[in-house]
């Protein structure tokens, strides 16, 4: 007989005793069982012709019969392994990619849905700001559902995130010392799942969207995690430093410590306004920050249909397959971040330049964003889509100009006499990576009428990185108009 547990078969066992009936236990109707260990298997590593077996009643137990038995003995020792059909499909994913937004009427550029896709392919944290209504969530949550999803069809955990998450209880939970019993949360069964699903080896993706993340302050209730996070992945995959819950005071509570496994992602969307909280340093350090702002009406067409009922199961596993690099999911591979440094050994100093240029207004960056930025670049040269966007001659280019974006601007903030020089600084890097001129740039600024007439002046000129050079000038504008400016 097997057990059949979350998807998976969590064990196999030979009964060897005889029915017995034990009245004072919880599952009264016994019989005893020798178990085999085996590391568990996803109902999606089984073939078509024993998954049926898997799927029958569970009130009496069903016995295997012999071929059956060595059949499941086979795979679940990987003495054989059973691919589903659509590891093998020769579409192209990035066709599939595209398709999910637009079959719910979804509008966003090539830019944005490539810089969306990376972020999470290289974090697998990422943040989401801007106006209100620019489709934030829309994007998590269409891509999300396009993807393989577990036998219980939920791999999206939404959250609405409260004014008064103060602590981490909001989202680990706690020990209840009333009823001595653990309080659990969303979030935690949801990461359980998750870790779960990892260790079945199923190879599904599953995401946590936290929804106006900042209307509490995120580094009150999610504190852990960000530790969590910075503490980087081992070989594996997992997070280098567990999630420490506390001891375990009653059989339905957690484990005392969780690590974080590879394929949860986490995405926040934030609104900046009044109501809100704005990111620290130490937030943005951690996260890839996008910024969802330019919207377009011309081809916007609302409430098409369903992505969900559009997707063949194998366009959803080619792209989970992209997506999650053939089962391996994010993480900052040093080793391949250093090999693209040494092939292309102008990224290293053109990241020298704009760090020097930043360090005099103590707005300089460390090590982890240069790994990170590195890290990005990778990613988007092999999944190939900003090829598609800029021509393979300058995938690398725009791959970098993006990452630098998400990397470096969101932690400008504060008035004008502060961003000026900095602000400058980047603009005049973005024309010329290699000995930009910031002076050139400052005397455009001191030259122009108005503040409108400095955007016009600025937006008009050449640029080596144009997404990051001109989030850059809108943001002096703002400067000049509000006498503050921040990324968001």
């Amino acid at each position: 007989m097997f057990l059949y547990e979350g998807g998976s078969i969590v064990a196999l066992g030979e009964v060897i005793g005889e029915y017995q009936f034990v009245p004072e236990h919880n599952y009264p109707h016994q019989r005893l069982v020798d178990w085999f260990e085996y590391a568990p298997l996803h109902i999606s590593k089984v073939s078509p012709d024993l998954a049926p077996v898997m799927l029958k009643s569970f009130s009496t137990l069903d016995r295997l019969d012999a071929d059956q038995a060595d059949a499941f003995e086979r795979l679940l020792s990987r003495a054989e392994t059973y691919e589903p059909e659509a590891a093998f499909w020769d579409g192209d994913w990035r066709d599939v990619y595209a398709r999910v937004f637009e079959a719910e009427g979804l509008q966003y550029t090539a830019w944005q849905r490539a810089v969306f896709f990376t972020a999470l392919q290289t974090k697998g944290f990422v943040i989401l700001s801007g106006i209100s209504g620019t489709g934030k969530t829309k994007i998590a949550q269409a891509f999300a559902e396009a993807l393989p999803v577990p036998p219980d069809g939920r791999a999206v955990e939404f959250l609405t995130v409260r004014p008064d998450w103060r602590d981490s209880k909001s989202l680990l939970g706690y020990h209840n010392p009333i009823t001595e019993k653990y309080e659990w949360t969303a979030f935690l069964r949801f990461l359980m799942r998750a870790k779960a699903s990892w260790e079945a080896r199923d190879g599904l993706a599953w995401f946590v969207i936290l929804d106006e993340m900042n209307l509490a302050h995120v580094e009150h209730y999610f504190a852990d995690l960000l530790s969590i996070i910075e503490s980087g992945r081992d070989a594996d995959g997992w997070s280098r430093e567990p999630i420490r819950l506390g001891e375990r005071f009653d059989e339905d509570g957690p484990p005392a410590e969780l690590r974080l496994p590879p394929n949860l992602a986490v995405i926040g969307t934030v609104n900046l306004d009044e109501t809100t909280h704005a990111f620290s340093p130490k937030v943005l350090d951690r996260a890839f920050a996008i910024e969802l702002s330019d919207v377009s009406f011309n081809l916007y067409l609302p409430g098409i249909s369903s992505t969900s009922a559009m997707l063949t199961e194998s366009e959803r596993w080619a792209l989970l397959n992209a997506f999650s690099s053939d089962g391996e999911y994010p993480r900052i591979n040093r080793e391949a971040a250093g090999k693209l440094v040494k092939d292309q050994s102008h990224l290293r100093d053109w990241m020298q330049a704009l760090n020097t240029s930043l360090r005099p207004y103590h707005m300089h960056f460390g090590y982890r964003v240069f790994d990170e930025v590195m890290a990005f670049v990778d990613h988007g040269q092999r999944n190939g889509l900003f090829a598609a966007i800029a021509g393979e001659d300058e995938e690398i280019a725009a791959a970098f100009d993006a990452a630098v974006l998400m990397k470096v601007l969101p932690k400008f903030h504060g008035s004008r006499q502060r961003l000026e020089g900095p602000l400058a600084s980047v603009i005049a890097w973005c024309q010329n990576p290699a000995n930009p001129v910031p002076s050139d740039v400052v005397e455009m600024i001191r030259s122009a009428d108005s503040p409108g007439a400095m955007e016009t002046q600025l937006m008009s000129a050449r640029y080596r990185f144009p997404q990051t050079a001109h989030r850059a000038i809108r943001m002096l504008w703002t400067a000049y108009v509000e006498g503050f400016a921040a990324f968001g």
